[in-house]
């Protein structure tokens, strides 16, 4: 189906309203972002500048105009999701029925039982 002209104008201008704060925010977003990646590198001891980025798509390992590339080069965001991540996988049923059954959790079951309170 083709766009007629006037819904043409109206995505181009569209595209470019939701682009506006993206525009405007970048250039100041840089100088933040820099500086939490240099403070999140800092933090987890991390020394000296990172490695320049490989933009060659043959010797990359990610695409390098792709979603997970973007993220990936932000610190501070894929520090975030990757400990969210990895706490929701541990909220799996599976994981969760599994964790009783090991033997410290039985021991500390045990010696919780055994005061006072538990009879």
């Amino acid at each position: 189906m083709a766009l007629t002209p006037t819904l043409q104008r109206a995505t181009a201008l569209g595209t470019q309203l939701a682009l506006a704060p993206w525009r405007l925010l970048g250039p100041l977003a840089g100088p933040v972002r820099r500086d939490i990646a240099d403070d999140m590198r800092r933090a987890i001891g991390l020394r000296g500048e990172p490695a320049p980025p490989v933009t060659d798509p043959e010797a990359a390992f990610l695409d390098p105009d792709g979603v997970a590339r973007q993220v990936h080069a932000d610190l501070g965001a894929m520090l975030i999701g990757g400990v969210g991540a990895l706490l929701l996988q541990t909220l799996h049923p599976l994981v969760m029925a599994g964790s009783p059954s090991t033997p410290a959790t039985r021991r500390t079951r045990r010696d919780a039982c055994s005061a006072p309170r538990c009879s």
